[in-house]
């Protein structure tokens, strides 16, 4: 791990871009390779709490280097800076992605997304949750927050801090409650959770609009349905584990569409002007051809 460590003199910190409750996200400048980055600031303090955070920590960066390739974000290495014997900061230094997460992405510039450039994130999520699952890990945190957004618009997973390997024994429950399965509450899952919070995820990207959780009976209820892969999106929120699908069958759903969607906007070369609403009355009529959500 150590040969992760970037000196502390090498990263100019400069304007704050996120902030939840693992920690602030900033923008900064790697000085010596010349470029723009994101640094992840994660608080330490010895206490109750220091080891389940350092902990965190380091599987996210294991994690994020077991998975790494493409449709993951990758982590560059990490720096410490001591504030006193007690308190430190630990920043995870990683790629910046211009158009920051998902949820923010939507509520910015949601108007002008088109579902084309809807379906190659979703495609690029599903990917990158299958090669989440090929290495034999449950990210448990798949959800719009943690799904970033580059300047071409395309979208990596991120934040593996509390992913866990398949055989391990179950710890304490972690995940957003509102994104969470039945099965979580039991403390009784798999891989198949991930597939649930995808299903969420994929509608969101969809329509724009999250769903509504209820905390008493920890159900969920979509609050519009997507008009692309509703019945894929019906089967991943599938109560029952065992009849979700599996994630190479939701990523090789939407890659036949994309290919099907991209060879007959080939044939109709007026489709690059159109404006988006009208892009997407096109991208509906090819939808509508074929079943393309079919299990």
């Amino acid at each position: 791990m150590t040969n992760l460590q970037i000196p502390r003199e090498d990263i100019q910190l400069e304007n704050e871009v996120g902030h939840g409750a693992f920690g602030t996200v900033y923008k900064a400048k790697w000085l010596s390779k010349n470029s723009i980055v994101a640094c992840k600031c994660l608080n330490l303090t010895i206490g109750p709490k220091f080891k389940a955070t350092t902990d965190m920590i380091l599987k996210e960066i294991k994690h994020s280097l077991e998975c790494a390739g493409p449709f993951i974000l990758p982590i560059y290495g990490f720096f410490l800076e001591i504030l006193s014997p007690l308190n430190s900061r630990i920043y995870l230094v990683m790629e910046y992605m211009l158009n920051g997460s998902l949820t923010d992405f939507l509520r910015r510039d949601q108007h002008n997304l088109t579902y084309w450039k809807r379906l190659i994130i979703a495609h690029d999520i599903a990917s990158g949750m299958d090669r989440i699952h090929r290495h034999g890990i449950i990210h448990r945190d798949i959800r719009p927050d943690n799904i970033l957004i580059d300047q071409s618009y395309r979208a990596k997973i991120g934040d593996m801090g509390i992913a866990q390997a398949c055989y391990q024994n179950k710890d304490e429950p972690q995940g957003c409650m509102r994104y969470m399965p039945p099965e979580f509450y039991l403390n009784k899952y798999d891989q198949k959770l991930d597939v649930y919070t995808c299903g969420l995820t994929l509608n969101f990207l969809f329509t724009g609009v999250d769903h509504h959780y209820d905390p008493t009976s920890k159900t969920i209820q979509l609050t519009k349905i997507s008009p692309l892969f509703r019945k894929l999106i019906d089967h991943c929120i599938n109560e029952e584990a065992n009849y979700r699908p599996t994630t190479p069958q939701i990523k090789i759903i939407l890659l036949k569409f994309c290919l099907y969607l991209e060879s007959r906007i080939r044939t109709y070369p007026r489709y690059h002007y159109l404006p988006v609403k009208q892009k997407d009355l096109v991208t509906l009529a090819i939808y509508r051809e074929k079943r393309f959500d079919s299990i």
